[in-house]
C-alpha cells in the first residue's frame, strides 16, 4: 500500500516557552495528521513561527504566544520546510523530500 503524507520539519524548540511542543528532535519530518498530539501541533506551529517571522535577526521576539500569532498573520506569505513523503508498506520504501 502507498501511503502520502504532508509533512513540515520540525524546530529547534529548545528554551520554547510560548505554549506547549513535543519533544521532537529537530530538523526531521513530522507528519500532519489528525491523530497528532495537542503537543505535536504545538510544535507544528513553532516551526511555522520560526520560519515565519523568526526568520530575521533583526524582528525582536514576541512577548507572548497572542503577539506570536498575530505576527503570523500579519505575514503576506507562510512557509515552512517540508513537503510530502510517500511510503510503500510493502516494499519497505520511504522516500522524504528534500
Amino acid at each position: 500500500m502507498l501511503i502520502v503524507d504532508v509533512v513540515l520539519e520540525t524546530a529547534d524548540t529548545t528554551g520554547f516557552t510560548l505554549w506547549p511542543v513535543a519533544a521532537l528532535p529537530p530538523y526531521r519530518p513530522l507528519a500532519l495528521s489528525g491523530r497528532m498530539t495537542p503537543d505535536e501541533v504545538g510544535s507544528a506551529v513553532a516551526a511555522l513561527a520560526r520560519h515565519t517571522v523568526g526568520a530575521s535577526d533583526d524582528d525582536a521576539p514576541a512577548p507572548d504566544a497572542a503577539a506570536l500569532v498575530r505576527r503570523m498573520l500579519a505575514e503576506e506569505e507562510i512557509s515552512v520546510d517540508g513537503g510530502l513523503s510517500f511510503r510503500h508498506t510493502g516494499l519497505g520504501v520511504t522516500v522524504s523530500p528534500g
